[in-house]
Order: C-alpha cells, then sequence, then structure tokens
C-alpha cells in the first residue's frame, strides 16, 4: 500500500507541488481580474476600440481557461490524496526524497515537517546546517531498513511521520546529542511535530472551500430567516459560536467523553438541560470552547445551525433597573421562539443567589423552559452545587449532571498552539512552540481569573509588541520576560545575575541572621532545589518550619527572604496563628458565605500574591486550621467561601514555633557539640522532632509536608554582641543622613547588651533596649544643641551610666 501511495503522491507533487498550483491559481485568477476590468474601461472610455477589446477578451479567456485547469487539477490533486492523513504525506514525502541506504535523520531535518518542528523549538537554522554538514563529514547515518531491523516499526500501513520521530531520537546517539545540547527532549520534539501536522489540517480545511463543513458554516440568509430574532438575547449574552468561527478547527477534542454526553442531553427531544459541575479553574470554559467549535465546524445534522449564547445571570439581574423578572422572561421566551439558541448560564449558583436577594423564585421561573424543548447548559461549582442544587431537588432533576475536572495544562496548550497558528496565517509574528509550553504555564504566576483568559491577556500583549520591535519569533525568553516584568519573579532559566545570588544566598542571609549557621544552610538548600524546579509540584516556592526559642533570628530570617526574593522587607505578611484557636477560625481565614466576610488569609493572598507568609506561632493554632495548611502545603492552594481557588504557588510560607524549646535549650545546657565551638542541633534532629510529635504539638505527616524543618539554637554572648552592632548599624545610618556621624563604641554594645539580653527572650528586648538608652539619649541632646549637623559622636561609659 505505501508503494501505492508513494506513486500517487509523486505522480502530484513531482511535477506541479501543491505550492506551485497554488500560486498558479492565484496568479491566473488575479490577472483575469485586471483583464476584465481594463475591459469595462476601455469600453466606457473608448468604444471605438473593438480590435484592443477582442485581444483583451481572448486574453481573458486563456487565462480563465488556465484558472480553471489548475484549478481542477487542484482539485484532483487534493481527492486523489484525500484518503493520505497530513502526518502521514508528511512521511511520504520524506519518503520520496530518501534511498534506501541515505540517512533518514538529515531528510527528516531538511523536510518541512523536520524544518518546522526544530525552528519551533528555537533551532537556528545555521545551527541546523552546521549539524548536518558535520553529520555528514562524520558519516552519521541512520537508514529505513536500520529502524525497521529493530522492530520498533508499524505495519507500513500505519506508518506516519510521528511514528518516526521518537525512532530517530532513540536509534541515532548523535541527533540525540544535539537535542540535548539544544535542551529539547523526545516528548518536544514529537509536540512540535504534531504541531505541524495539526497546521498542515488546519490548512488544507481553510483551502478545501468546497468541502462539506466550510459550505455549512458560511452565513445563509435564508437560515437566518428561518428562526425567529434574538434582539435582547444579543445584547445581554455572549455568542460563542460567533467566536468560535474566529477560531481554528479543534484537531483533537479534549474531554471527548464528557462532550459526547453533553450532545447526546442536548439532542433530546424534551428537557435538553445538561448542569456542569466543577466551573472553578476553567474546566467548563474549555467545555464550552470545545461545543462552539463543534457547533460551527463539525457536521453534527441534528445540531446543525444551532447558536451557543452565555448569558451572566447574576450580572444581568444587578445591572437590569425595574422589573428584571420581566426582563429575563423576555429573553427566556425569545430564545424558545428563535428556535435555534442553546442558552449556557455562566455561574448558576451566583444567578440563583442573586435572584433569592431580588425577590424572584428563579428555579419555578426557569421550570417550564427547562421542560420545553429549549436547549440549556448551567455551570456551577462545587460549593454552589452543594449549596443552591442539591437542597432543591426538584430543581436537579431538571438537568443531566455532568461533573469535570479544571483545565489541564495539556488543553491550555492546545489552545495557544491554536490561537497562535490562526494569528500567524493573518500576519502576526510566529510563536516558538518552547514560548508556546510558556505561555500555557503562565496563568499559575497570575492566580486570579481563569487561566483561559489568562493566555489569551498574554499573547495579546506579547505579539503586538513582538509585531513592533521587529522581532521574527516570539522565543520562550521573551515569555519569562514578561512575567518576570510583571510578577517580578526569576522564572525559566537561572541567568548568571541569579545564579550568583542562589550560589550566595547562605551569605546574604548571613548578613542578616546571626549564628544560625544550619538553618540558613537548610534554606538555602530548599530554595535552591525549589528554583530549579528539581522538586516539581504545584507547591509553594518554598515552606519551612522554624523551630526554636524566641528571639533567635527566625523573624529576621522571613523578611531576609522577602528581601532577596522579592525586592523588600515589605513583601513579608504575618499571621498570628495564637489569634485562631477556636472552631470558627477556618471560616475566618478563607470567609464565610453566612457572613458574607471575606477570608484574612484569602484577602492576604489575593493582595499579595508574590510574598514571604509568616505564619507566627502556628503550634497554637486549632486542628482544623493545621489541616487546611496541610492541604496548601500539599497542594499550593485552597477554596476560599465561594469555592474560588487561592493560589499560593508564588509564595515563600514559613511557620514559626516555640515548640521544643526547652528541649533545645537542654541540649545546648549539656554541651552536645558538633563542629568544633558550634551547637549542632542537625545531629539532634530525630530526637527533637520526636519530642514535637509525642507531645502532640504537630503530627508526622503535617512536619513532612514543610520543604525543611529548620532548628534555631540559642544566642551566645558573642552573637548577640554582633546582633547589637548590627542594630545599632541602622542607627548610624539614620543619623548619617542627618549630617551627624555616629561611632559604635564598645561601650554602647555593652550597654545595649547589659539592658537587651535576656536568655529567653534572646535578641528581641534588644530594640527596646537600644530606644530607651541609645537613641533617648541622643535625641535629647540634639534638643539640647550638643550635638549638630556635622559632629561626630561617640558615646562613652560615662555618658551612658
Amino acid at each position: 500500500m505505501i508503494k501505492r501511495e508513494l506513486k500517487k503522491l509523486e505522480l502530484v507533487e513531482s511535477e506541479h507541488s501543491h505550492d506551485l498550483r497554488h500560486r498558479l491559481i492565484t496568479l491566473s485568477f488575479i490577472l483575469f481580474a485586471l483583464i476584465v476590468f481594463a475591459i469595462t474601461l476601455t469600453y466606457v472610455i473608448g468604444p471605438g476600440l473593438l480590435g484592443i477589446l477582442s485581444r483583451l477578451f481572448g486574453l481573458a479567456m486563456i487565462l480563465l481557461g488556465l484558472w480553471i485547469s489548475a484549478f481542477m487539477f487542484e482539485a484532483f490533486a487534493r481527492s486523489s490524496a484525500r484518503d493520505i492523513s497530513p502526518a502521514r504525506r508528511a512521511l511520504l514525502l520524506m519518503l520520496l526524497k530518501v534511498k534506501e541506504y541515505d540517512d533518514i535523520v538529515s531528510t527528516f531535518c531538511e523536510s518541512e515537517a523536520g524544518r518546522f518542528a526544530l525552528s519551533r523549538l528555537e533551532i537556528e537554522e545555521n545551527t541546523l546546517d552546521l549539524y548536518l554538514k558535520m553529520r555528514l563529514e562524520n558519516s552519521d547515518k541512520l537508514t529505513l531498513s536500520e529502524i525497521e531491523d529493530h522492530g520498533d516499526v508499524k505495519t507500513e500501513d500505519d506508518l506516519d511521520i510521528l511514528d518516526i520521530v521518537p525512532l530517530l531520537v532513540k536509534h541515532d546517539s548523535s541527533f540525540a546529542t544535539f537535542l540535548n545540547k539544544a535542551e529539547i527532549g523526545e516528548g518536544a520534539l514529537l509536540a512540535s511535530t504534531r504541531w505541524y501536522v495539526e497546521r498542515a489540517v488546519q490548512k488544507n480545511e481553510m483551502e478545501e472551500w468546497w468541502r462539506r463543513g466550510n459550505l455549512l458554516s458560511l452565513p445563509s440568509l435564508g437560515r437566518a430567516w428561518a428562526y425567529g430574532g434574538t434582539y435582547m438575547l444579543d445584547r445581554y449574552a455572549r455568542d460563542l459560536t460567533e467566536e468560535a468561527k474566529d477560531s481554528y478547527t479543534q484537531t483533537s477534542l479534549p474531554r471527548e467523553e464528557e462532550i459526547e454526553r453533553l450532545f447526546s442531553t442536548l439532542s433530546r427531544a424534551h428537557e435538553r438541560n445538561v448542569l456542569v459541575v466543577g466551573g472553578e479553574g476553567g474546566g467548563a470554559d474549555a467545555l464550552l470552547s470545545a461545543t462552539a467549535n463543534i457547533l460551527v465546524h463539525g457536521t453534527l445534522s441534528k445540531l446543525r445551525g444551532l447558536r451557543l449564547l452565555s448569558l451572566d445571570g447574576a450580572s444581568l439581574l444587578s445591572a437590569t433597573k425595574g422589573s428584571s423578572e420581566d426582563k429575563l422572561v423576555t429573553l427566556l421566551n425569545e430564545a424558545v421562539k428563535a428556535g435555534n439558541v442553546i442558552l449556557a448560564f455562566h455561574d448558576f449558583g451566583s444567578f440563583l443567589g442573586v435572584a433569592r436577594k431580588a425577590g424572584i423564585d428563579l428555579p419555578a421561573l426557569l421550570d417550564p423552559y427547562l421542560e420545553s424543548a429549549l436547549p440549556t447548559i448551567a455551570v456551577v461549582d462545587s460549593n454552589s452545587y452543594h449549596e443552591w442544587i442539591e437542597p432543591n431537588p426538584e430543581l436537579g432533576k431538571r438537568f443531566e449532571k455532568l461533573s469535570i475536572g479544571k483545565e489541564t495544562e495539556a488543553e491550555l496548550l492546545a489552545e495557544v498552539l491554536r490561537t497562535a497558528s490562526r494569528d500567524e496565517d493573518r500576519g502576526m509574528v510566529p510563536i516558538s512552540y518552547k514560548a508556546a509550553r510558556a505561555i500555557a504555564l503562565a496563568p499559575k504566576f497570575f492566580p486570579a481569573g481563569l487561566p483561559r483568559d489568562k493566555i489569551h491577556d498574554i499573547m495579546e500583549e506579547l505579539l503586538p509588541e513582538a509585531r513592533k520591535n521587529k522581532t521574527n519569533l516570539i522565543k520562550e525568553v521573551n515569555v519569562h520576560a514578561y512575567i518576570e516584568k510583571k510578577t517580578h519573579i526569576a522564572v525559566g532559566k537561572v541567568n548568571v545575575v541569579e545564579g550568583k545570588k542562589l550560589l550566595s544566598l547562605e551569605d546574604e542571609l548571613k548578613k542578616r541572621v546571626v549564628g544560625q549557621e544550619e538553618g540558613i544552610v537548610a534554606v538555602a538548600r530548599a530554595l535552591r532545589r525549589a528554583r530549579t524546579g528539581i522538586r516539581g509540584g504545584t507547591r509553594p516556592m518554598g515552606s519551612f518550619l522554624f523551630l526554636g526559642p524566641t528571639g533567635v533570628g527566625k523573624t529576621e530570617t522571613a523578611k531576609a527572604l522577602a528581601d532577596i526574593f522579592f525586592g523588600s522587607e515589605k513583601r513579608m505578611v504575618r499571621l498570628d496563628m495564637s489569634e485562631y484557636q477556636d472552631d470558627g477560625s477556618v471560616s475566618r481565614l478563607i470567609g464565610s458565605f453566612e457572613s458574607g466576610k471575606q477570608g484574612t488569609l484569602s484577602s492576604m493572598i489575593r493582595d499579595n500574591p508574590y510574598s514571604v507568609v509568616l505564619l507566627d506561632e502556628f503550634e497554637k493554632s486549632s486542628p482544623e486550621v493545621r489541616r487546611l495548611f496541610l492541604q496548601i502545603l500539599d497542594e499550593g492552594s485552597f477554596s476560599d467561601m465561594s469555592g474560588k481557588p487561592v493560589s499560593l504557588q508564588n509564595n515563600i510560607i514559613i511557620a514559626t514555633s516555640n515548640a521544643a524549646a526547652e528541649k533545645i535549650f537542654a541540649l545546648v545546657e549539656n554541651g552536645a557539640k558538633g563542629v568544633v565551638g558550634k551547637i549542632s542541633l542537625e545531629k539532634h534532629r530525630d530526637e527533637l522532632v520526636r519530642e514535637i510529635v509525642d507531645s502532640g504539638v504537630m503530627p508526622p505527616e503535617l512536619l513532612n509536608r514543610f520543604d525543611a524543618v529548620v532548628f534555631y539554637r540559642p544566642l551566645s554572648e558573642l552573637e548577640i554582641g554582633s546582633i547589637a552592632r548590627m542594630m545599632l548599624g541602622s542607627l548610624a545610618d539614620r543619623l548619617k543622613e542627618k549630617g551627624i556621624v555616629f561611632e559604635i563604641t564598645d561601650a554602647t554594645i555593652r550597654t545595649v547588651m547589659k539592658y537587651g539580653y535576656d536568655p529567653k527572650f534572646g535578641a528581641r528586648p534588644m530594640r527596646r533596649a537600644i530606644a530607651d538608652h541609645i537613641e533617648d539619649l541622643v535625641a535629647r541632646r540634639i534638643i539640647e544643641g550638643k550635638i549638630r549637623a556635622g559632629d561626630h559622636v561617640a558615646l562613652t561609659r560615662l555618658d551612658l551610666d
């Protein structure tokens, strides 16, 4: 069979390639149109020029014949190869150029499919040419017969380009090494090649305007007149089918099982109603988009010509002045009379809630319409379903329930690729596959709103900017630069500057946190793992449990991390967990639907999506609160009072606790020695963790969710002196702004240590000691005129006594 297909394709492609035929058709038609225009113009201006008119008419007929011949040959070529899929056609075109002993890797790289796939993986053309030249010089070769000898090839009848690509990587070490150096895996190469195939499918469907699906999607005046008008609906609803006409056909449908069930219900004679449960996370948007795409580009006979209109009922009722109930009835009657409307209720739960507040019995109002032949799709999230639908079985029985999950990264990537293909064909800047993948992953950096909306927002900003800057290809680095500009979070590959910062993280932390070398090393290692993506998953950027006595540097470490990773200490937000000990604490954190109050944690994260979250005295929170954070540490998100997700993937979570402080004091006093001169708490990790678990302070499953459990030890007198010097340095900086030089003397440090150090409270009282004994003295002397701008101040023991 493959030989017959090769001959068929060779007959069509060898003499007149598709591109040549297409150019000939276009050129002959343009010339024909110009000559017809010239004939008309000549006839109007000079009716006596019959000789010229006859010659022009003859030339026009020749061009018309040429156009018809080229068009008929193109139609013949397409019909003769219609049974050959684009993926198989790409392979056959390769095989036309390769002989039995030729290198199939080089043939793939030089083919249209290979050039597209590799260029969209950001391999420059000159880089590819150099590799092919080196391959030829080194006599690197992989033949088709060698691949067949490995026994990995399917039967010839089923073989296509997508089957061959993985085998090239698998059986040719030179090609695999070339891809690895470019940071391209087998999966990425296959996906980029599949994108080429999907574009070929879309291109064929667009060019073959005579196909049944294309003809059915054309506007039809008679079809429009056959249905009633929807003047009010057009004002208040989004026509998703009209939007789908502006997009390309979905070559592979996501959620095929759900779509099949949805269309089965919509095709009934009565009660054609689907309740889509689980709309949070964009899953419902993906389903509705696929439905609209099928209605426009598909050939389903029962639903052909129907329009999918999305109505935000809650917004309609809130915005309507006067009798909102009458307006809603008018809209529903209009949909019924039109006869070609599928009505989708966006956020059906909010619609029911707003209607109740407005005094409208919405279930009773909708019931006759739901019982009739009006097809409807209602979208609710899980919380709204339990709140509004389950308590109302009469309303629930009118719907066929369809549960869905949130929109996946694969679905988002497919949407990006489809949109990129459409925009590129309209003259916009092309997008690489790596950039498309980065855009599909970008919504996690923008937690507010639906993922699908976010990817379209990003593309709408990137494409015009790239065109303005005359960029030839939008690359992954451009997407990462956009994200970093918007969020101030480093993404993508670690650059030289950031690499130095990460590698010197311990040194940066030691400048601010004194005497906690073991803890600093543990934090730095965990954050490096998180930044390089080794840890994986959707968890927060980092999560730590800091254990130890009060005043030893736990909060200062959190402030330092906020400054290093997010640019300012102000990017640290704090929750006093001792305030969340009672039974209603979870509702206060995530919000309460009954009271209508927003949650403290929900609002804090939405206002500070890129920050360090400090959970102070975490051990004092209630068990329910700790279970909430067990989910957050595991999944990187939680749902607020209305069921909307709140993401903490872009946050560093630090929980502090004084648990095991007494045990740590005991270990230090008993002189448990590790490194010379320092107490090693890491060597007693198991003992300390067992103390926490046995005392019931925290369960082991919660401890295991943290990236690191870090132990902070009591500070020595020498370390307290270093902290005093650092704090006095801040005072010196403030006085310097007033033109006063403040010298930090030994007497000043001893005074601060005398009044500001307590073994049980660490360095915490030190700020008060500086304020009471140093700042107060300096302030008094400035007022007395004893210290002026330009003075050098060095306080002695006599001054301080």
